[in-house]
Parts: C-alpha cells; sequence; structure tokens
C-alpha cells in the first residue's frame, strides 16, 4: 500500500518536473523567436513592441556603421535591428566620404539602405578617349556601351565599349542600303534612343523636311534597316516596342499614333492626334492625346496594351490649359500608375487596365501629390522604386516601399535630372557632374561635365564616365570610384 502511494506521488512528480520543463521550453523558444523577430519590452509604455530591422549594403562593401554614434559589430553587408524612432545613420570607410542619414524607423518595418554609393576622397581621374567634335552621346541601358556622334553631318559613329577597365572602340558606318534617298549628302543625323537590350539603336535622319527613321544594329551595321522606306510613312516620333527592332509605335507626320511591324509591313492605328508616348515592360504603352489637330482642346490620359483591340482612356481633362502627364511602373509585382492632372498627382496601384477594363476597377488610387508649379520632367526608377517629378530646380519624389513622399531643391542652374543608378539621380550644375540619392540627400560633386552629353556608371560600381570640353575639343573622362 505504502509502495503503490510512493510510486504514485513519483508519477505525479515527474510529471509536473516534465510539465514545468515544457513550459520553460516553449516559454524559451517564445523569447528566443520575439527576441529573432525584434521584439522588446518598452519600460516606458509597459509593453511589448517590436523593432524595425535595417539591411545595410554599400558600393564598394566592407564600410563600418554606426547608429546614434555607436560603432556596430559587423561590416557591410550587415543587417541590426534598432527600436522604432529616429536615428543617425553613419557609413564610413578609409579613403570614402562618410555617408549619412536620419531615418524615422517603424516598429515591424524592413528598412533597406542597401544603396549607398561611398565616394571617394581622392577622386581619380584620367582621360579614355579625345574627339575634336562631338555632337550627341547616348548610353546603352545596361551602361556597358557608349555611341557617340561626332558631328551632324556624319553617317559613322564610335561604340565604346566600357564593360572591361580597358576602354575599346569600334566604328559604325550606315549601309548604303539604308541611304538610298536622295540629296543624302545635305542629311543631317540624329541619335535617339537604345533598344531595351542594348543593340540597336534609333537614330532619324533629316533632309528636305522629311525625317527617315534607320535602326542602327551595334552588332552588325550592315544588317541596319531604314523604317521609313521599309513601310512607307513618314513618322514624328518613333520608339521600339522591344529588343528585335522589328515592332515599333510611333506618330506620324498626319496625326496618327500606329503600332508597326517592319517584318510584315503591318501597321495599326492606336489612336489620333497624340503628342508624347513612352512604352513599359515591352508591353504598355501610355500616351496623351487631343480631341483635334490644333491641340487646343482637352487632353487625354491613355493606357494601350499590345495587342488589345483598343486603348482605355484613363483621364480626360477639364480645361484646355490643364497640364497633364502619365507614366507607369511595376515594384515588387504591383502596378503603378502616375497621373498628373492639374496641380494633383495621382498615384495608383494594383493591375494595369486593359481593354474595356475600367481604372477603378483594377486600380485603387493610394496617394496624391500636390504639385505647386509646372512640371517640366515626370519619371519612375529603373526598378520603379521612386518616382520623380521635375519643375525646374525643385524635385518631388514619391518612393513605393514605405509609401514615402517628399521634395527638394537644388540651388543654380540646374539640367535634366536622369537616373544615375536605381537609387541616385546625376544632374550638371554649372559644368559639374552631381549625383544625389531619389530624396535630394548625400549630395556629392564628381567631376566637370559637358552639359549636354551622356553619363554613365558602370555596372560594376568601378568608374564614372562622362565628357569634358578641353582645349582641343572634348575628353571622354573617367572618375575611379573604388580605391585600390
Amino acid at each position: 500500500m505504502f509502495n503503490k502511494q510512493k510510486i504514485k506521488l513519483e508519477i505525479i512528480r515527474r510529471t509536473a518536473v516534465y510539465g514545468l520543463m515544457s513550459i520553460a521550453a516553449i516559454v524559451i523558444t517564445l523569447f528566443l523567436l520575439s527576441v529573432a523577430l525584434g521584439y522588446r519590452f518598452n519600460r516606458g509604455s509597459g509593453t511589448l513592441e517590436q523593432n524595425a530591422l535595417v539591411q545595410f549594403k554599400t558600393a564598394p562593401a566592407g564600410a563600418m556603421v554606426s547608429i546614434d554614434g555607436k560603432v556596430m559589430g559587423s561590416n557591410t553587408p550587415t543587417k541590426f535591428s534598432v527600436t522604432p524612432k529616429i536615428h543617425h545613420f553613419e557609413i564610413s570607410k578609409n579613403g570614402y566620404e562618410t555617408w549619412t542619414k536620419d531615418i524615422n524607423t517603424q516598429s515591424g518595418t524592413l528598412y533597406w539602405l542597401d544603396y549607398p554609393i561611398l565616394i571617394p576622397k581622392n577622386k581619380s581621374t584620367s582621360q579614355v578617349a579625345t574627339y575634336q567634335s562631338v555632337y550627341k552621346t547616348l548610353v546603352s541601358p545596361d551602361n556597358r556601351y557608349i555611341i557617340v556622334q561626332k558631328t551632324d553631318k556624319e553617317s559613322n559613329f564610335d561604340l565604346l565599349d566600357i564593360k572591361n577597365d580597358d576602354v575599346s572602340t569600334k566604328n559604325l558606318s550606315l549601309p548604303e542600303s539604308v541611304l538610298n534617298f536622295s540629296n543624302k549628302d545635305k542629311a543631317t543625323y540624329n541619335l535617339h534612343v537604345w533598344d531595351k537590350e542594348g543593340r540597336f539603336v534609333l537614330l532619324s535622319a533629316s533632309i528636305d523636311n522629311r525625317i527617315y527613321w534607320i535602326s542602327l544594329d551595334t552588332k552588325s551595321p550592315e544588317k541596319s534597316k531604314n523604317i521609313t522606306n521599309i513601310v512607307k510613312t513618314d513618322f514624328n516620333d518613333l520608339n521600339f516596342l522591344d529588343s528585335n527592332s522589328n515592332i515599333f509605335y510611333g506618330t506620324t507626320t498626319k496625326g496618327e499614333f500606329k503600332r508597326i511591324d517592319v517584318n510584315s509591313n503591318v501597321q495599326k492605328l492606336i489612336a489620333n492626334y497624340v503628342d508624347s508616348f513612352s512604352i513599359y515592360d515591352s508591353k504598355w504603352v501610355f500616351f496623351r492625346s487631343h480631341l483635334s489637330s490644333n491641340k487646343n482642346g482637352a487632353t487625354i490620359l491613355n493606357i494601350y496594351r499590345d495587342g488589345d483591340e483598343s486603348s482605355t482612356q484613363l483621364y480626360k481633362s477639364t480645361t484646355p490649359d490643364e497640364i497633364t502627364a502619365i507614366s507607369g511602373g511595376n515594384y515588387k509585382g504591383n502596378d503603378y500608375l502616375a497621373l498628373l492632372k492639374g496641380n494633383n498627382l495621382e498615384i495608383w496601384n494594383g493591375k494595369f487596365p486593359g481593354y474595356e477594363d475600367k481604372l477603378s476597377e483594377k486600380m485603387l488610387n493610394i496617394d496624391t501629390m500636390n504639385i505647386l508649379s509646372n512640371l517640366t520632367k515626370l519619371s519612375f526608377s529603373p526598378k520603379s522604386d521612386y518616382i520623380l517629378l521635375q519643375f525646374g530646380s525643385n524635385f518631388g519624389y514619391y518612393y513605393f516601399e514605405h509609401n514615402t513622399k517628399g521634395s527638394f531643391s537644388i540651388p543654380g542652374q540646374v539640367s535634366d535630372a536622369n537616373w544615375f543608378n536605381d537609387d541616385y539621380i546625376w544632374t550638371n550644375n554649372q559644368g559639374n557632374l552631381v549625383i544625389r540619392e531619389f530624396d535630394g540627400s548625400n549630395v556629392n560633386t564628381l567631376i566637370p561635365c559637358s552639359s549636354d552629353q551622356a553619363v554613365a556608371y558602370t555596372e560594376n560600381g568601378k568608374f564614372v564616365y562622362c565628357f569634358q570640353v578641353i582645349q582641343s575639343g572634348f575628353s571622354l573622362s573617367r572618375i575611379k570610384m573604388i580605391v585600390d
């Protein structure tokens, strides 16, 4: 009897011990999990709150991170959990200027500081090539090539390969097969745009008040095409749909907006009285049209999906003088539209509307930005992380990752802003190449630069190229961005 009671008590004791151990294990696991997820106890409020996580990555790597003056334990690339409040971040590396930023971090939010470009303190520059004259230059979308047009009278061009440290040059001449127009000795040429894959360049030859559009194949110049002669239609403006150099969109001299298939010589009328258009992702076409050829009436913002029967009207202005514009992109699987309606920029999120779709059924108006002056430029960043608006020397931005917006100004004379990479913009300020982040912070003057020529930041982050005016003409110069 006594032994049975003793065994029973032992079982109860062991059960209690095992139960307490299991509870302790669960509590410890939950505690470690909450720590891993960034939770902490706030003594001030007496509540459990989640920290913010900040991911760091720099060009070049191996930089030291300081948060609120405290040096952290690992160099970039790295990550740290921080309390939800305003923090002062510094990134430093020997031989480079210190990068700084203040961010008001929010609980449970991930922040990507994976874009800082560290600027060398000693800006080492060198000349790569020299020219007696330079008329027009274009950088390929992947920043691997620069095409150089020396004068507007020549039908041959230099192709500079900048993807390697040693820059090579290839001469490209338009074949006689595409120069089959009369009085070609009087023609003037102009480079316009690369295709998205960086093989073909669209250029125009103007003669006797007529424009001939030519697709230059930079890999096989002998395969270049005179689009105007093939389709027997005159265009005021033209652009590639994709990378095969056969499908184009353009506005004709008769006021028509068309899709052109050069191979089959099939033309499709999309709309009339279109004054501007842009193409996104080889599928979506955004354009602004008018009700009549004199363009005095209302403007209409439209979207067209390649292959649809017709376009979709998104907005019609209420007054003839109302300023309108349209652009779009895709960020993390979501489509975004930017519609400028007078003094308001509407930002829409969802899926682009196709034929017979309604904007309000496919997308949601997530925010509006007030515009105080005339817009001179509206663009999405290369990966559609940001919207950039320019009003002369004033700028506005919208950041999709955190749905934040703001504005900044650039003092003095400033050129049109262009995207330097996915997160930085560049401008020419009084003859100098200046870069800054999308929100106007971390401003750096890099190198004297010609105001109307191309700028290239190489894919590996090692060099920045630009054209400089020198006594004998022009030089293609570069600044070394990574210190040995």
